[in-house]
This record gives C-alpha cells, structure tokens and sequence, in this order.
C-alpha cells in the first residue's frame, strides 16, 4: 500500500507490515514501526513530527486500517485526503490542487478544507504541498 509520504508498505494477512520502500528522495528518512492496541502503524520521523504537533492525523499510517478490504477497494482510484487550510497562506489551496494529478473531490467552505484524490504514483507531490513550513494544510482521512 502507498501511503501519503509516497513510501510503500507491505502487508502481510493480518495487516502488519513486512516491507517499507521508501519514495523516491526519502531514502534518508526512517520509518518507525509501533504497534498499539491491535494496529499496526508504519510512521516516517518526517510525519511523526508533524502528527506530535497535531497537524497530520495517525490513521494516515495506520496499515492495519489502511489494508482492510475497504479501504483497498477504495484505494485503486487513488489516495483520498481532506486538507484543511485553516491557517495556510492563500498559495497553499493552489499548491494541493497542483500537486500530480490531484482532483478536488468537494469543498468544505466553512471548514476552509478540500477532500482531494491523488493518484499512488504521485503521493509524495501531496505530501510535499501539504508539508510545505508556509502551506501549513493538516490533512485528515476521508
């Protein structure tokens, strides 16, 4: 499974993980293993950071979740996210919808907040517009 950091991870049936490749430029960024409470999560040092602070939500690493059969299903057409830009500078909008072939799903207007789909192949784009310092995006899972 992609996740959004663009990095790979392998599950095994009960839905731990067994492998990680890492996305392409991220080579030098570790991916921490923890288990918690029958879940097993797969977290970059880079996304840990930001989940400690409260801007990214845990269950976008979340592999036991992320490999459950709806989930999957769901998946095929591409990685899906809500990116709230409650804070970001007005570039930020533009930057998420820039980034691969990122399609606006909805809008959430009084949220200030976007569900967007990307396609697996382009993950690590979105996670660079959301994890831009000026962007400032905290995207939650749909």
């Amino acid at each position: 499974m992609t996740l959004i950091t663009g990095d790979r991870v392998g599950v095994n049936a009960e839905g731990r993980p067994v492998s990680v490749q890492q996305a392409e430029g991220r080579k030098n960024i570790p991916v921490r293993m923890r288990y918690a409470n029958g879940h097993s999560y797969a977290v970059p040092l880079d996304a840990q950071r930001l989940i400690v602070r409260g801007k990214l939500d845990e269950r976008l690493f979340d592999v036991t979740l992320l490999s459950g059969p709806e989930y999957r299903t769901s998946q095929h057409a591409g990685l899906k996210v809500i990116v709230n830009f409650a804070g970001a500078r007005p570039a930020a909008k533009a930057e998420v919808r820039g980034a691969g072939s990122t399609v606006v799903r909805r809008t959430f207007p009084r949220l200030n907040a976007e569900a967007v789909s990307i396609p697996q192949d382009d993950a690590s784009e979105i996670w660079e517009a959301i994890t831009d310092k000026a962007a400032s995006g905290s995207p939650w899972t749909t």
